[in-house]
């Protein structure tokens, strides 16, 4: 285990001791499809990042002592107007700037992200805790910071358009005040992230959305926490921390509905049928057609005016069942990785739904892509909104009309199915999630995969969207029996 803490690590820790040390302590683990395509546009993002802010000298990465001493030298030079990746030592830590420019009062420390500027709000938390992590280790070790600024992706950035790529975002304010408050614990978590064993947990809002709550802390083996009361806001936590799990919590506890329907479901341990609820699969016209998009949200517009992750179907899977006593007839669509293939998608799907019976899909999804591609192709608008009037959303049943406790207080379909189905999941395949399903067909997009392999990724992908519409057949199957 390395000796020094990472920003990752460090910035954990910040939040809680405990989560800290089992970042700090915690093996490696296998790259996933999604992590490799996010380090693939984060690079290509930083490399677009440094040709604009223009010439600068990018210094070494590794080893760390060697490139602490390169960033010093720079530094040190009057000549140097601009470095890359300058690299800085406090302590038991490391940080690494993505850009230094120089400035009259000392140095503007630059932060490069591949999220895009935000709309009016406050940029988010998380670019300014990597900000202030990197200004507090630069600034404990000597370096002058005159200004912090995020460098984002400008969300008015369209290919072939006017706009600039990035904008430039000044932060300093509410940075260096955050750098403040990393300085004053850092001694803490230093100590707490390396200590031999790890440190007592506590119960705190932060733990709702821990990696490690549930499997290597205080959470393992509770199926009833209250954080499974949907829509739990911090303010409500924290009047009903002292409790812990549902079981414990007073019978006249004031909840929401849903959190009186979910708090109910797990204190009797059985399922809840709500007739009322059940009776929309009564709305269902047949033949009935299940419809699953994968779409792809490239950081850098791939199409001519389309915006930065601006989301595109590049796949759909549909089976067509007469009813439910049928075997679904299956049909598909994968585009090519070349060209633009948009049109192409939508005018197949329009072909193979037909004009009669219900479209049945899982969340809004569906209806948000096909509104977005209604907007694209003007002249296939009015053939588009009638699919969009056919819609039938399959979670409004898990929702409103059924909850068993196996769900843990949520309606996704990977919740959902297998609960409800036996031997039908996401977790024999080598897709599991639409994550790496996008990821792996945008790998195959840029390059980054030889084309021999991209057979077997294809496969996998028709596989992974297959399994979306299956299920929605499986689980419409399985209420129609309960109903029974």
């Amino acid at each position: 285990m390395p000796a020094s803490i990472s920003k990752h690590a460090f910035l954990a820790g910040f939040v809680c001791r405990t989560r800290g040390w089992l970042e700090h302590h915690a093996a490696a683990t296998s790259v996933s499809a999604g992590d490799e395509w996010r380090f693939y546009f984060g690079n290509e993002i930083g490399q677009l990042a440094r040709s604009t802010l223009g010439s600068g000298l990018l210094l070494p990465r590794t080893p760390t002592e060697h490139a602490v001493a390169r960033s010093l030298e720079a530094l040190q030079d009057p000549g140097s107007t601009l470095l890359f990746e300058a690299s800085f030592t406090w302590d038991a830590f490391v940080a690494r700037a993505d850009a230094l420019r120089r400035h009259a009062d000392g140095w503007d420390l630059i932060e490069v992200k591949s999220g895009k500027s935000p709309d009016g709000e406050p940029p988010k938390d998380e670019y300014i805790d990597d900000i202030a992590f990197t200004a507090f280790v630069a600034k404990s070790s000597g370096l002058a910071i005159a200004r912090t600024i995020l460098m984002l992706v400008n969300r008015d950035y369209r290919l072939d358009g006017s706009a600039p790529m990035f904008v430039e975002l000044d932060v300093t304010t509410h940075a260096l005040a955050r750098a403040d408050q990393f300085a004053r614990a850092s001694a803490s978590i230093a100590a707490a992230a390396s200590a031999s064993e790890k440190p007592t947990a506590s119960l705190v809002f932060e733990c709702k959305d821990c990696p490690h709550f549930a499997t290597e802390c205080i959470g393992a083996g509770i199926d009833d926490h209250i954080f499974v009361l949907p829509r739990l806001s911090e303010t409500r936590f924290n009047e009903l921390r002292k409790y812990e799990r549902i079981a414990n919590l007073p019978i006249d506890t004031k909840l929401t509905d849903p959190q009186k329907r979910i708090a109910g479901v797990c204190r009797a341990g059985q399922p809840l049928i709500e007739p009322a609820g059940l009776t929309i699969l009564h709305d269902v016209i047949w033949p009935a057609h299940y419809l699953d998009f994968e779409a792809v949200m490239p950081p850098l517009p791939w199409f001519p005016l389309t915006a930065p992750y601006e989301a595109t179907p590049f796949q759909y899977a549909l089976d067509v069942c007469g009813d439910l006593s049928e075997e679904p007839i299956h049909f598909e669509y994968l585009a090519a990785i070349e060209g633009d293939w948009r049109r192409e998608l939508i005018e197949h799907l329009l072909q193979q739904l037909g004009s009669t019976g219900s479209i049945v899909v899982y969340s809004s999804y569906e209806k948000t892509r096909l509104n977005a591609l209604a907007v694209l192709f003007p002249d296939l608008k009015p053939r588009i909104d009638a699919v969009v009037a056919r819609l039938f959303d399959l979670e409004r049943v898990f929702k409103h009309g059924y909850c068993h406790p196996g769900f843990g207080g949520r309606t996704s379909i990977k919740e959902v199915l297998p609960v409800m189905v036996n031997g039908l999941s996401y977790a024999s395949l080598d897709i599991g999630n639409g994550d790496d399903a996008m990821a792996i067909f945008a790998l195959m997009r840029v390059g980054k995969y030889p084309p021999e392999t991209h057979a077997k990724h294809c496969e996998n992908l028709l596989k992974y969207c297959g399994l979306d519409t299956r299920a929605m057949v499986q689980l419409h199957r399985a209420v129609v029996q309960l109903i029974n």
